[in-house]
């Protein structure tokens, strides 16, 4: 019979193999908040600039192609941002079993089957697109018609949490797709995604769980305008690695 470990034991444990390991750390989180924002502000840019073209193009400042192109845009950013992940995971897994860091190890989506990476992102990225579209558009509307009243309150609501009860089984069936392709390199995209699916067949409560238990950092984390996180994100990042490591091989009850 397989024996999981408690999450505590889980903390416990990413606690002490961080203990003296902050600062590589921390230079991942920094390099990689860098080119996140680098790929932001470039969306941004092209979004603004094939918006004015296409404006001067149609004669309209609001249409279904200026809409769209900038939504492909942005979701190109996001997919790109997302590769980063890759490399990310792999350093928390190294990490985990006491091999070699490097915070270059952030490029490794690009640089290692990089159509993988960008096909494993895009299901990631598209999934909370998708599931959090209708929120988007009825706060998009109220934006631009300033109508912050009923109906439109309580249909932004509602589309909210429609949107989190889709996303969360999906995203807990999908949480170890990086891991899982650093680990079968010869899997498919597809492969990848099912194999995700069926390893946490029985362990989304377990992993939500998880989840819920860092929200009080989170909001220590808020009321310290971020720097906590420097703290928090690796801790979090790392108790996923151990969680992944102990889903895939969990000791063995006699």
């Amino acid at each position: 019979m397989n024996h999981y470990k408690p999450r505590t034991e889980l903390k416990d444990c990413a606690k002490d193999i961080l203990t003296g390991k902050y600062v590589t750390t921390i230079l991942m989180l920094f390099m990689r908040g860098m080119f996140v924002m680098f790929l932001t502000n470039i969306s941004l840019s092209l979004s603004r600039q094939f918006t004015v073209t296409l404006s001067r193009m149609t004669g309209a400042e609001n249409s279904i192609l200026i809409t769209g192109v900038a939504l492909l845009i942005s979701l190109l950013a996001s997919i790109l941002s997302a590769v980063f992940n890759v490399g990310f995971t792999l350093f928390f897994l190294n990490l985990a079993c006491n091999k070699p860091v490097n915070p270059f190890y952030l490029f490794y989506g690009f640089q290692q089957d990089f159509g993988k990476s960008f096909g494993v992102s895009a299901v990631l990225v598209l999934v909370d697109t998708i599931c959090f579209a209708p929120f988007d558009i009825i706060t998009n509307h109220i934006s631009q018609t300033h109508t912050l009243n009923a109906p439109w309150m309580p249909a932004m609501v509602i589309a909210l949490a429609i949107g989190f009860v889709v996303r969360i089984p999906l995203s807990l069936g999908l949480s170890q797709c990086y891991f899982l392709m650093l680990d079968f390199p010869n899997y498919s995209i597809s492969q990848i995604l099912k194999l995700s699916f069926r390893v946490m067949k029985g362990h989304k409560k377990r992993l939500f769980l998880i989840e819920l238990s860092f929200l009080p950092l989170m909001l220590i984390n808020v009321f310290s305008w971020g720097i906590g996180g420097l703290w928090l994100t690796p801790y979090m990042n790392m108790v996923h690695t151990l969680f992944f490591l102990d889903l895939m091989n969990p000791k063995k009850e006699m």
